[in-house]
């Protein structure tokens, strides 16, 4: 199964307690990666639908920076059960102050898809050269977000 990049889309709002937005795939997709970073290091985001489908909250999500970068990182995934063309991703989050910004990938493959590994690792509060180490094999999709 060769997973290859399909789409990306994104949002940015404020302190709403919904934000969403039309994600457009090019090809029929088979994974769907939701990121959603606030400016707080509070773990605020309730849920994230695609096309009206739940989506599962990634082991190790969220990422809590509290020191240098003040921020927060949720990541959600789909692998199957994906509806097709253009579809409307939202999340939903407490509110409050923080500012939220997301970002969709879509992702094409022969089947199914599956988180293989994360890393959820901080490894220090540097800007300039964050760092994380994955095991992957020849199927596998690499998406990063580095605070």
């Amino acid at each position: 199964m060769a997973v290859a990049f399909d789409a990306i889309s994104n949002h940015a709002t404020g302190a709403a307690v919904t934000m969403s937005w039309t994600h457009t795939p090019a090809g029929t997709p088979k994974g769907i990666i939701v990121y959603v970073v606030g400016d707080e290091n509070t773990d605020d985001v309730t849920s994230v639908t695609y096309g009206g489908v739940a989506m599962t909250e990634v082991t190790g999500s969220p990422v809590l920076m509290g020191t240098t970068e003040i921020a927060a990182v949720h990541a959600f995934f789909l692998g199957s059960g994906i509806p097709t063309g253009a579809q409307t991703v939202q999340v939903n989050h407490a509110g409050g102050t923080s500012f939220h910004h997301g970002d969709c990938l879509s992702v094409t493959a022969t089947g199914n898809t599956a988180i293989e590994d994360i890393d959820a690792t901080i490894n220090s509060g540097s800007v300039a050269n964050p760092s994380a180490t994955l095991v992957i094999d020849e199927d596998s999709y690499i998406s990063e977000v580095f605070m």
